[in-house]
């Protein structure tokens, strides 16, 4: 902890901060802890890492003086001497103003500036009626009210909130509106400080905050990075293929052209207009009766509430659900540096989560292979089912030398790999789990025709010890057949003719 009362020493804040990232980068790697910068279920909250590096009062002195929201208003005594002169005189103080004075210790800095406009706005109005010395009372408050909103810097620059004695490092950043506002707010100390006398001390403690915000921001930025897939293929929202690029480009700078910004070829709604229908129509049915956590978006999704983009997202997010997630992606202790020793991990953890995947692979275990690209081929060719091997050649042909890079900086191809395997067999699950086919039989509906022939039956068991089915029938205005069908639901003999 860095004591704020001594003389600040160069680069001390630098090491407190570096200091705590270090021990939270050993907690994100052997425990699986996930950081964020702002509060979020299920993360650190980083920013209260930093609580306990205070500000050294003068600095915070100084950062209050540069760009902080001040109002400079009039105090409630000067407003209550107001109005008491205005009494004096047989002059009805306005109500906005009589509030200012008597509720001025809760209301918010923006109802008193409110209060105070309207007041003396109404004052003002009427100004022939008042004395030449109430009227310049009331006109210099009018403009030290206009004037206190703006910096006697620059009137466009932005604002913060002041921070308070014994502020720390966490304080600064929320007090300042998260991390890019933070360096917002130093860099205004930079621009202005050479306006007032600032000690040395107090420049080298911002300039180093200055350091540890960016340090803190990059921090975050890699953690994120780590935690999401490296890879920049696009996955069909409905199973494991890639949505298809143009097969030529028009030139070496310009992105290729996709087909469909969602779809693969097998599902792509203009050419299999038929099977893309019915594998969308089999994961809504499958979310529906097994996934009720997502009721609230498919009856949205179902209503067209959903932009083009948002649609897509919900479908894969469906769509994995089916599957589990791959407990390799939330270590951070495995072996990157060897490609057979975390590929055969990868064969084995697919045994017990994606047994489909096994099935396929088992026979072709990455003992077998050379290296990871061979082994990822083979995998390939034995998940595409087409008769030309259509998927398997494409992969092998178009970005082959960005996604089979085993431990590269942009892309890792085992865990492109782990997310085939997870799309996959969520996929087969879908399209052959048991459910039934045509209309469903859902029992006898409780109609209210239903509910009132049946009434009428016990009516008349109760008073007449059978049915008189011609009664019912008149009284209900309807047929013999749907009293027959009660009747039997019921238990009743139908069969012996009803003398009625």
């Amino acid at each position: 902890m860095m004591c704020s009362g001594n003389t600040y020493r160069e680069g001390a804040l630098v090491a407190e901060v570096t200091k705590i990232l270090e021990g939270l980068n050993s907690k994100i790697r052997t425990e699986g802890v996930r950081i964020s910068a702002r509060k979020r279920k299920g993360f650190v909250y980083i920013v209260e890492e930093f609580s306990e590096l205070k500000i050294p009062s003068q600095v915070i002195e100084w950062l209050n003086y540069f760009c902080v929201n001040s109002e400079e208003l009039p105090s409630l005594d000067e407003i209550k001497q107001l109005t008491t002169a205005l009494a004096l005189r047989s002059i009805n103080s306005p109500q906005k103003l009589v509030d200012y004075w008597l509720k001025g210790q809760t209301l918010s800095t923006k109802s008193k500036r409110k209060c105070l406009k309207v007041g003396l706005g109404e004052l003002v109005k009427n100004e022939e009626t008042l004395p030449l010395h109430l009227k310049y009372w009331i006109n210099g408050l009018m403009e030290n009210l206009g004037s206190a909103g703006k910096s006697e810097y620059e009137e466009s620059i932005k604002r913060f909130k002041p921070l308070s004695n014994g502020a720390g490092v966490n304080s600064f950043i929320e007090r300042s509106g998260g991390l890019s506002r933070s360096l917002e707010r130093t860099l205004h100390f930079k621009r202005y400080q050479g306006s007032i006398p600032v000690e040395e001390q107090d420049i080298l403690f911002v300039q180093d905050l200055d350091v540890c915000l960016n340090i803190i921001n990059s921090f975050i930025k890699q953690k994120h990075s780590e935690r999401k897939t490296k890879t920049p293929l696009d996955f069909c929202v409905l199973c494991w293929r890639r949505v298809r690029h143009k097969q030529e480009r028009v030139n070496s700078l310009t992105k290729e052209r996709r087909d469909s910004n969602f779809y693969c070829w097998l599902h792509h709604p203009n050419r299999e207009k038929n099977f893309s229908k019915q594998t969308l129509d089999a994961l809504i049915a499958a979310v529906k009766a097994e996934k009720h956590e997502y009721a609230d978006e498919l009856v949205r999704f179902e209503a067209g509430e959903m932009s083009d983009s948002s649609r897509h997202n919900h479908l894969t997010k469906w769509l994995k659900s089916f599957s589990p997630k791959s407990q390799l992606l939330t270590l951070h202790s495995i072996p990157k540096e060897n490609w057979l020793e975390l590929s055969e991990r990868i064969y084995v953890e697919c045994s017990d989560l994606y047994p489909t995947v096994y099935e396929k692979i088992k026979d072709i275990p990455p003992l077998n292979s050379s290296n990871f690209p061979e082994w990822f081929f083979k995998v390939l060719d034995r998940l595409d089912e087409s008769k030309d091997k259509k998927e398997r050649i494409y992969w092998q042909t178009y970005g082959v030398k960005e996604w089979t890079t085993f431990d590269g900086p942009s892309v890792e191809g085992w865990k492109v790999l782990l997310q085939i395997f997870r799309r996959y067999e969520a996929n087969h699950y879908i399209m052959n789990r048991a459910r039934p086919r045509g209309p469903q039989k859902s029992g006898p509906r409780p109609t209210p025709l239903k509910k009132q022939i049946e009434k009428e039956i016990k009516l008349h068991l109760n008073k007449y010890g059978k049915v008189k089915t011609g009664v019912i029938v008149s009284k209900l205005e309807t047929s013999r057949k749907s009293v027959a069908a009660v009747k039997k639901e019921l238990g009743l003999n139908v069969k012996r003719a009803d003398p009625s």
